[in-house]
């Protein structure tokens, strides 16, 4: 029997804490959240990373299944409850995730001001980044940090920027106006404020800050392609 962590454990006023989003089912790569990368789940990278920051009270899981679960809990992570399946759909977007996940940590008298969420499958990531984005967010004006990188990869969808603020999100076709910069979401992490998250603010408005990421940096995993890109880049990394 899987028992799951006690948010009355954890309640205490914190500054911020980490939020991997992990369901079952992916579109194209099957498993994608636990497929193995030098003999470990792929999920525990995020987690490790996380907790070696050291920027988070705790690192929280928010999936729908059991086995997912009972990994994440091995590399460090908590599982504060198994996430509704209609949050759990190929249709459903990371903010109504975190809203849902904001929405539970409120009613638990969590007090917070930051959430960052983490994509299972980045295990190229950086704590320096993190922590530059960290120092990003806690400026006023921004609802969230996101990493962006050159256009790239199998992400059908351009980030249509201006002096560094995200504007908005196109799909498929590039904009006729050539002053502006086009890049794409790296699908790393997202820093973001309490309060963006629990009112579902959009993720890509005018109160977004980016950092431009090189495209060594990381592999938006959309594909077997890109996996095979990301397992290259990894252990390139790695002996380096």
């Amino acid at each position: 029997m899987f028992e799951f962590d006690k948010i009355k454990y954890y309640n205490s006023s914190c500054n911020s804490v980490a939020l991997i989003p992990a369901r079952k089912g992916s579109n194209r790569i099957k498993n994608k959240n636990i497929k193995k990368l030098d003999g470990i789940p792929v999920i525990s990278y995020s987690i490790k990373l996380a907790i070696q920051s050291k920027l988070f009270k705790t690192v929280i899981v928010s999936t729908d299944c059991i086995k997912i679960a009972k990994i994440c809990r091995k590399y460090g992570a908590k599982i504060f409850f198994l996430r509704p399946k209609y949050l759990s759909s190929n249709n459903v977007g990371t903010v109504e995730v975190l809203s849902h996940f904001a929405n539970f940590l409120k009613k638990s008298n969590v007090k917070i001001k930051y959430i960052c969420c983490i994509y299972p499958v980045a295990p190229l990531i950086n704590s320096e980044l993190l922590k530059k984005a960290y120092f990003l967010i806690k400026k006023n004006f921004y609802n969230y940090v996101v990493p962006v990188s050159a256009i790239s990869g199998s992400n059908l969808t351009y980030l249509q920027i201006s002096n560094k603020s995200l504007v908005k999100k196109i799909f498929y076709k590039k904009p006729k106006d050539k002053n502006l910069f086009l890049h794409n979401d790296t699908g790393q992490f997202y820093w973001g404020k309490f309060n963006a998250w629990y009112f579902k603010k959009k993720i890509f408005s005018k109160k977004t800050k980016v950092i431009i990421m090189p495209k060594k940096n990381f592999v938006d995993v959309n594909t077997l392609a890109d996996w095979k890109e990301l397992k290259k880049l990894y252990f390139k990394k790695k002996y380096k």
